[in-house]
């Protein structure tokens, strides 16, 4: 298993043509408004071939 931290916005490269992208999540309202961001949540933004499956471990019975 790999661990990395990564700032907001940064990217990871997996091979030659998968690019995960990490971003904080933040209400819109309070973005908005220019407000800081609090949460621990971020979102996860996968770009892969359609070749590649990704699925989440719910999805597979896994945890």
């Amino acid at each position: 298993m790999l661990y990395i931290t990564l700032k907001e916005d940064e990217q990871l490269y997996i091979g030659d043509n998968i690019v995960l992208s990490f971003y904080r999540h933040q209400d819109p309202l309070l973005k908005r408004c220019r407000m800081p961001c609090d949460t621990q949540q971020v979102k996860l933004a996968i770009d892969a071939p359609q070749s590649v499956k990704v699925l989440r471990s719910e999805i597979i019975g896994r945890s």
